[in-house]
């Protein structure tokens, strides 16, 4: 078996058609909220991966998500493994100069908008190579075996409570001096990002908080050397109410469910008639941050 190198991890990825592991999707009953991937039917029916993907770009910027992680992520310095790394929404933020951020994504508007950071971190001696794949093709052509990262990163990413364990093993073969995750926390539906503006009575699964999957799904062996909780406001401007309220009634899936479309319509609008925030809707994130040190990588 070949050890793994930078170069050989910038190869091109021969992409596999087989289902993508730990993508689940809710029984029946459950409000038809999908475990997160770029080509899940959630993703379809709101136009896709390109447009799914420029929304969440937007949210995070809106957000406060990477003022509230980084500090508690810290900086992340040498050969940076980025698993799921969208457009570096949390990590571009802790990389320091002389970093070499090797940006794991499949998606490609991620990609482009990974681009378009590339004149930025240059001047702040950043480099960065995207790799348009998925971690699973990398695990499965064994790229990252022996890569001896700095830093293995996975921040947001479906897998962590999803996948929990194979991604843990197949991070720890880059042999990084630090794994970090980032893993949601809150105490409410973190099925799409803003579930948790649903009234209650929508959310429609039992919210146990995401870490808690993460922590059972790696067993005793794989535990966290140390975790930190950040909360932050998850925050989207949307265009019009109309574009607002469609978006969570894509979402839920209620198409044959006439009555239920009615009543959320009518919770929904009740409730931004009461914030007085006009298309602007926000709810509370929780975060778990998760440190493997070297010394306890499996």
């Amino acid at each position: 078996m070949r050890q793994a190198s930078i170069s050989t991890l910038l190869e091109p990825v021969a992409p596999t058609t087989d289902a993508r592991p730990g993508i689940t999707k809710m029984a029946s009953g459950q409000s038809g909220m999908d475990s997160w991937h770029w080509e899940s039917e959630a993703a379809r029916k709101i136009g896709g991966a390109s447009e799914q993907a420029r929304l969440y770009l937007k949210m995070m910027d809106e957000s406060d998500y990477a003022e509230c992680l980084a500090p508690v992520v810290g900086p992340l310095g040498g050969t940076v493994l980025d698993l799921g790394a969208g457009a570096g929404s949390l990590t571009r933020h802790c990389l320091v100069p002389g970093a070499h951020w090797l940006a794991v994504e499949p998606n490609q508007e991620m990609g482009r908008a990974l681009g378009g950071l590339r004149e930025n971190l240059s001047g702040r001696g950043i480099q960065v190579d995207w790799i348009p794949s998925y971690w699973e093709d990398l695990d499965r052509e064994n790229r990252l075996r022996g890569l001896k990262a700095d830093y293995a990163v996975a921040f947001n990413m479906g897998a962590t409570h999803h996948a929990a364990d194979r991604l843990y093993d197949t991070m720890s073969t880059s042999l990084p001096e630090t794994m970090i995750w980032v893993v949601p926390a809150q105490e409410a539906p973190s099925s799409f990002c803003l579930a948790g503006y649903l009234p209650e009575e929508f959310w429609g699964e039992t919210c146990v908080p995401a870490y808690r999957k993460t922590l059972e799904q790696l067993g005793a062996s794989r535990q966290p050397d140390r975790i930190e909780f950040v909360d932050w406001t998850c925050r989207l401007n949307f265009s019009s109410r109309n574009t607002l309220l469609d978006h969570f009634l894509d979402r839920l899936d209620l198409s044959r469910k006439p009555s239920t479309v009615e009543k959320l319509r009518s919770a929904l609008v009740h409730k931004l008639d009461c914030e007085k925030t006009g298309n602007v809707v926000s709810c509370p994130k929780r975060s778990a941050v998760m440190f493997w040190y070297r010394s306890s990588l499996v």
